[in-house]
């Protein structure tokens, strides 16, 4: 069992070395058990995460021109995944909690045949990288603001600084400082007086 345990950290040191080579991180971040980040432009500046954060999620910077930048004090819960084909900004001290998604792009193309022959490039090229026919837009995500598990955040939303989304809610429009959002489509059920 010992020997299990020290295989097992040996690999998750091993896969955090190969992580910071694809990112820039600030001190104290750590990357948990479940963490993955895939830079598909080799250009660290790209991808950057900012103090005393924790990711156990995904992140994934898409060739034709992605952009994550993470603040401090932040963390990416486990099966969580943010997927950036333009920019997505998240503030400091904000909380993604498990089961997230949170995609600036919307990763196919709406016509049939242009979806079909991008599937057919993937299959045998691997992502090369042309989202030419993909509408994105970027997101942000200002200081201070909870994301609950199972959300889903679309293309080109503001969240508001210090706000909530509930659980399970899919955001398709910006959200307001200090408001509480819940349901498909998201809609303000309160606000929460600024602090």
């Amino acid at each position: 069992m010992f020997i299990y345990a020290k295989f097992n950290a040996f690999i998750l040191i091993c896969k955090v070395e190969v992580i910071k080579s694809k990112c820039t991180i600030g001190k104290k971040t750590v990357f948990l058990d479940g963490a993955n980040v895939c830079n598909l432009i080799n250009d660290r500046s790209r991808l950057c995460i900012g103090d005393e954060t924790r990711i156990q999620g995904e992140l994934i910077v898409h060739p034709n021109n992605g952009k994550i930048i993470i603040g401090e004090y932040c963390y990416v819960g486990v099966s969580s995944r943010i997927w950036s084909a333009e920019s997505i900004i998240i503030g400091d001290r904000v909380l993604i909690s498990h089961g997230v998604n949170i995609h600036d792009f919307d990763s196919h193309p709406i016509d049939p045949l242009l979806r079909h022959l991008q599937e057919v490039k993937l299959f045998e090229k691997g992502h090369t990288g042309d989202l030419s026919n993909v509408s994105s837009s970027g997101i942000v995500i200002s200081d201070d603001v909870w994301i609950g598990f199972g959300v889903t955040i679309l293309k080109g939303v503001k969240i508001g600084k210090g706000s909530i989304i509930g659980c399970n809610a899919v955001v398709t429009h910006d959200v307001d400082d200090y408001s509480i959002v819940v349901g498909n489509p998201a809609r303000t059920v309160k606000k929460i007086c600024d602090p």
